[in-house]
């Protein structure tokens, strides 16, 4: 079993003792050839005593042929810090004569009744795992006893058993003691009651105001005018009833649902509500809390809430950080690294380096598959170096295409970092062409979070705004998750490191001018035209990030091999395209440089050293932190019942058009008297918690009385989720439950519609569909969805309808007009912006096309992805892979297909072949490429197939299975790049 690293530290150093080695402890005084084999915590139902117990199995000697005893303890505090705490109160011979039953008497509760000829026990017990282990090894037990066994050794035990007296009294837990009295009915000694203390009153907090917010699709959602709370829901709720539609001034400012809302005059404190049981009345201030194994063991302590109060027990010391991002331009390796990875020769190496390299690997096979021998070739040209600095582990790696981060960390400080995780967003076009991207690594330090990016951003002086998105997507697209369902974004770390080829440029000058400043070393006044610098002062980039003083020449372009700046036909003004930049308070930057005598690439390295003050925990401040919080808790859970406050229970989200992302904030404040966490919980009767166009941030939190959480919902329809929509299979409306820890719920319900769009439309619909689709009814879009069109291909009768759709007409026009002398086409990412006017176009049939020609390359590739039936339909997926090798039988399938889609593929393929003449050119397009893209959106893999993947195998085995697919993809439509002839 995992132990966390607080629940180990806290064994080490309060000494906290698990119950099995408090038992021991207390054997080995008397007997060192006495071992505690099992024991389980237990109430006592027997006249005469009362409180927490522990059975333990006693086995005494080495075999299990030796004899056995029960040993029943009562333990005088809740933690067991020494074996002088157990009181020994009987003991049960495991001689032929012991017997025991098991009865039930609630859902987690068995009752164990143990006898012998002279005694008799009876406890109650939580049955899981654990007792069921220790009963096994009982039943063990008694089968190796024997009635004729003298038991001497138990007599020294026996001496200091310590009965308890009768006192009735109530534990930590609000618990009543299991007591059989003999006057009293035998159904009454049946029922397991737990005293309900939740009838503390609270007042409401006043209400929070409504926000604003500046972005136009962030909304700030209105807060209720009502103060009053309505009544919380019982731990199993009834099936929810219809939604619940009130436009009244008198909303209150959070719902819960359940009970239903009821004509009284006066609304339901939740902190004043009992819970039934059902094994209770409803009007029973007792309830059985049938989760709650803390009826035999103490709640824990939440992470949430010790990380809340880490400053208070625990010291900043410094540490050594070391920073590097070098773009090697797809070269080979080299060992002489040393000049750059040496950033500070004249103090001890830093405890942790983390590096970064872009454009690692420049080949096809890495661009298209993400496959790569380059990875290996330059981790060992980095630890070379690092081998003779200093004894350093590897910590994590991760790659993607040509962008790879390692993490590396001193030998002696391995065992301080935690929590480390990897995740890749590639920003090329599709978001799936890893050519431009971001890799980040998350860890802990200690008790200091960090995150490390590396990113390669668009390159192009006139792509300023593609890279301001490509830093947007990687923001929005990084969110490290963990095994505890937690998922942490960028900014939410101690210390964050962005660093990478960002290729923002020096524009407004002119070449000479640049070459002027570089040479007197002007860096200040040359900086004022730096891309960079002006997008983070417009607050469009790395807001609040910082940026050490720069004090070296812009590190792009170079002459291979050279310290020279570019001297080819192109003539590019130098700029500082590699940079590094950090967040966060106890961060010192110490030495911010680049490296010139490197020079295997077009770009010079780049380094920085940091000193970072990382939370170290002081031991004795941390066990005073832990006894308070431990305390606390006890209070809380005897007196308290969480209770939130939410903004609002209704979100109008509006009309919603494909791929416009919209955003929502909801204010969620801990206003009651107890700390408690929240999620938001798996919809009634579906497999998913949210609807598919449904993201929340963060979905799960814990909050500490008094703290309040912004929770983000985003809603955007994309390529897998268009096609139920336009057919009217589901609707926007949804509802977000939110659920405590003590499983209370909050419904919130989102209300709005979508904007049918061509793209997540059906080809056969849109040939059919002479004019714009948005000259045409919602309804009548969504019955031509829903219509099979393959009766109507088998009859005599055929309805009017075009060889191709006019949408993927219109877009191969411009393609062909625009897009054939263009550099870097179908692999430079177009602009969301300019992409929702493109989408705009097409749904109204506008006759021009708005847009970069790479903003329509990636709109063209959208809507193939999107189709609701793929250009080759699923049917045939399996024979286009098999027969992939083969001209002859690729094109046999063709044959296979329905009319309109084939003419559909045959306008692509012609397209393809019109583009290609012109790879020698400025488009630099190759069959390779056009086939991979082409042939990944024409031949989907069907969802069921990629849903069993993911439901069986490893991330390598789904890596090499889908490396594999995406060339057999590929083959498949190279066949037709090549070929004259279809």
């Amino acid at each position: 079993m995992m132990i966390s690293p607080v629940d180990e530290w806290t064994r080490r150093e309060i000494k906290i003792m698990e119950p099995k080695e408090a038992i021991q402890s207390f054997l080995s005084k008397y007997n060192a050839n006495d071992f505690c084999t099992a024991c389980i915590k237990c109430k006592v139902v027997t006249h005469g005593t009362t409180g927490d117990h522990i059975l333990a199995l006693v086995n005494h000697g080495a075999s299990i042929e030796g004899e056995h005893a029960l040993f029943f303890y009562k333990h005088v505090q809740q933690q067991l810090t020494s074996a002088h705490q157990l009181n020994i109160q009987k003991v049960l011979k495991l001689k032929g004569d012991f017997r025991y039953s098991l009865s039930k008497q609630a859902k987690f509760v068995q009752r164990a009744t143990m006898v012998t000829t002279d005694e008799k026990l009876e406890v109650d017990i939580v049955y899981d795992n654990k007792a069921v282990d220790f009963f096994s090894k009982l039943k063990d037990c008694m089968s190796a006893s024997d009635i004729s066994q003298d038991f001497r050794w138990i007599e020294q035990y026996q001496i200091r058993i310590q009965p308890d007296k009768h006192v009735q009294v109530v534990d930590a837990f609000g618990m009543a003691p299991f007591i059989a009295d003999e006057d009293r009915h035998e159904e009454e000694t049946n029922i397991l009651t737990v005293q309900n203390n939740h009838n503390k009153s609270t007042s409401q907090p006043p209400k929070r105001p409504p926000r604003t917010l500046d972005s136009p699709n962030r909304t700030a959602l209105p807060s209720s005018s009502s103060p009053n709370i309505k009544p919380g829901c019982p731990t199993n709720p009834p099936p929810r009833p219809p939604p619940f539609h009130d436009n009244s001034s008198k909303m209150p400012s959070f719902i819960t649902r359940y009970p239903p809302k009821t004509n009284s005059a006066h609304q339901t404190d939740i902190s004043k509500m009992t819970y039934p049981s059902p094994h209770t009345s409803s009007t029973s201030n007792f309830y059985i809390d049938e989760k709650a194994t803390s009826i035999v063991t103490r709640v824990q302590i939440r992470d949430e809430v010790l990380q809340k109060r880490e400053n208070d027990f625990t010291y900043l010391q410094p540490f050594r950080l070391f920073i590097g991002t070098f773009n090697v331009n797809g070269k080979n390796a080299t060992k002489d690294l040393t000049t750059w990875l040496h950033c500070d020769d004249t103090k001890e190496p830093a405890h942790m380096y983390a590096i970064g390299f872009q454009e690692l690997d420049l080949s096809p096979g890495a661009f298209l598959f993400n496959t790569s021998d380059r990875e290996k070739e330059w981790r060992i040209a980095v630890e070379h170096v690092l081998q003779n600095l200093g004894k350093y582990k590897l910590v994590e790696q991760v790659r993607l295409v040509g962008i790879m981060l390692l993490v590396y960390v001193t030998e002696d400080h391995k065992e301080n970092v935690t929590e480390n995780i990897s995740e890749t967003v590639a920003t090329g076009i599709m978001g799936t062409m890893g050519n431009k991207g971001g890799v980040g690594v998350r860890l802990k330090f200690h008790k200091t979070t960090f995150c490390f990016i590396n990113s390669h951003l668009a390159a192009h002086e006139d792509e300023c705004d593609r890279r301001n998105q490509d830093y947007n997507d990687i923001c929005n697209g990084i969110k490290f998750e963990m095994e505890n369902g937690k998922a942490y974004p960028i900014r939410s770390h101690d210390v964050v490191i962005w660093m990478g080829d960002l290729n923002y440029r020096i524009t407004q000058l002119n070449r000479e001018t640049v070459f002027e400043k570089i040479k007197s070393r002007r860096y200040r006044s040359l900086l004022e035209y730096d891309q960079l610098l002006q997008q983070i002062q417009l607050g469009k980039v790395l807001k609040h990030y910082v940026e050490g003083g720069i004090d070296f020449k812009p590190t792009y372009k170079f002459d291979i091999g050279t310290d020279n700046y570019d001297t080819s036909p192109k003539q590019k003004i130098p700029s500082w395209c590699d940079r590094i930049l950090y967040l966060g308070r106890n961060c010192k930057q110490l030495v911010y440089r680049s490296h010139g005598l490197i020079t295997l690439s077009d770009h010079k390295p780049v380094s920085s050293l940091f000193e970072v003050q990382v939370k170290v925990v002081d031991e004795a401040k941390y066990r005073q932190v832990l006894e308070e919080e431990t305390r606390n808790l006890d209070r809380e859970v005897n007196e308290s019942l969480p209770r939130l406050t939410i903004s609002t229970n209704e979100i109008k989200i509006g009309t919603v058009r494909f791929m416009e992302r919209k955003q929502f904030i909801l204010d969620v404040a801990n206003t009651g008297q107890a700390h408690t966490g929240f999620y938001f919980c798996k919809t009634l009767g579906k497999e998913n918690f949210l609807a598919p166009w449904v993201e929340v941030e963060p979905a799960k939190e814990f909050l500490v009385m008094g703290d309040n959480v912004e929770v983000e919902i985003h809603i955007e329809v994309n390529k897998s989720t268009a096609a139920a929509l336009n057919r009217g299979d589901r609707t926007l409306d949804a509802t977000l439950i939110l659920r405590l820890d003590n499983e209370t719920d909050y419904y919130i319900d989102l209300r709005g519609s979508y904007q049918p769009s061509c793209f997540g439309s059906s080809i056969e619909t849109l040939v059919r569909m002479l004019e714009p689709l948005r000259d045409n009814d919602v309804t009548k879009i969504m019955e031509m969805e829903k219509t099979d069109w393959s009766k109507e291909a088998k009859s005599n009768h055929s309805s009017e309808k075009l060889d191709c759709p006019k949408e993927i007409k219109k877009m191969l026009s411009y393609l062909r007009n625009h897009g054939r002398d263009q550099e870097d086409l179908f692999r430079r990412g177009g602009i969301h912006t300019e992409f929702q006017a493109i989408r705009d176009a097409l749904d109204t049939g506008a006759q021009v096309l708005p847009g970069s020609i790479f903003s329509v390359a990636e709109a063209l590739l959208l809507f193939l992805e999107s189709l609701s039936v793929p250009v080759i339909p699923f049917m045939y997926y399996h024979d286009c892979l098999e027969f992939n090798s083969n001209t002859s039988c690729c094109k046999q399938v063709l044959v296979k297909i329905p009319r309109s889609h084939r003419s559909v593929l045959t306008h692509l393929i012609i397209f393809m072949k019109e583009m290609l003449p012109h790879n020698d050119d400025a488009n630099q397009i190759d069959g390779d490429t056009l086939a991979s893209l082409f042939g990944e959106r024409c031949l989907r893999t069907p969802p069921e197939e990629m849903e069993k993947e993911w439901k069986d195998k490893s991330n390598s085995k789904r890596t090499v299975i889908g490396q594999d697919r995406s060339r057999k993809k590929a083959h498949f439509m190279y066949h037709f790049t090549v070929t004259k002839h279809l």
